[in-house]
């Protein structure tokens, strides 16, 4: 008998989570029957993913629009490797911050078990709520960043976030180099810190540099056309 191969990205659920959360490596959500997991048959099977709009078309993002552009050198690997993707959504605003506490526990225990290689794994935190506009979405991860990430936290320096969204926009630049950071929902993702430290600091910048020459030659408009097509589920695409 062949054996059962591992899921290539697991979807969790957090919505109907409520149980206060305090950051410890300690915590375990995984055993957790209030937390709904995805995992589909085959790690290999494009086609097996989560009866979700926002898990497909988050995945759609990465596979058809990040790996193609080279946004992120580490997604190809990550979405090839059996384990490494994780998909965690809330419905609204109000929530992401408790979610924020158990998809760092997640996250951290991951890693620290051994269930992930650092080098590939990444966890993203998507909020369903499109009408979080940019603005407040970025001020509110100012201060997660600022605040929330401070000496009392277990996991401080572990783990690194980063902030994505639909209509994300550097200072009113309206070239497409706005689509280094677009995703089709408010977003943040989890990497381990030691992995990013380790690519070092000239490596990390000639990543931006590229990102910059690469999307600042591409129209605004054939840019927009391109993500629409190639993220974004068609009507008679979306799941019922």
């Amino acid at each position: 008998m062949p054996r059962k191969k591992q899921p290539f990205a697991t979807f969790v659920d957090l919505c109907q989570h409520r149980d206060s959360v305090v950051v410890t490596p300690d915590n375990d959500y995984e055993n957790d029957a209030s937390v709904m997991v995805w995992s589909p048959q085959s790690s290999s099977n494009w086609d097996v993913m989560p009866n979700s709009t926002v898990s497909i078309e988050t995945l759609r993002w990465c596979q058809n629009f990040v790996v193609p552009f080279n946004l992120c050198p580490w997604a190809r690997a990550s979405l090839k490797t059996p384990g490494a993707v994780r998909l965690y959504s809330v419905k609204k605003r109000e929530e992401i911050e408790e979610a924020l506490n158990k998809v760092s526990t997640l996250f951290y225990q991951q890693i620290t078990r051994k269930v992930s290689d650092p080098s590939t794994a990444i966890s993203f935190l998507i909020c369903e709520d499109l009408t979080w506009n940019f603005a407040d979405f970025f001020d509110w991860f100012c201060y997660i960043e600022e605040l929330y990430w401070d000496d009392q936290n277990d996991l401080q320096n572990k783990i690194t976030l980063a902030a994505f969204h639909p209509d994300w926009n550097y200072e009113d630049d309206e070239t497409a180099l706005k689509f280094e950071k677009k995703s089709p929902y408010p977003t943040i993702t989890f990497v381990w810190t030691a992995v990013v430290e380790a690519a070092t600091e000239a490596t990390t910048v000639k990543i931006a540099k590229q990102n910059e020459e690469t999307l600042l030659n591409q129209r605004v408009d054939d840019m927009n056309a391109l993500y629409n097509s190639e993220v974004y589920l068609g009507d008679d695409e979306t799941p019922s």
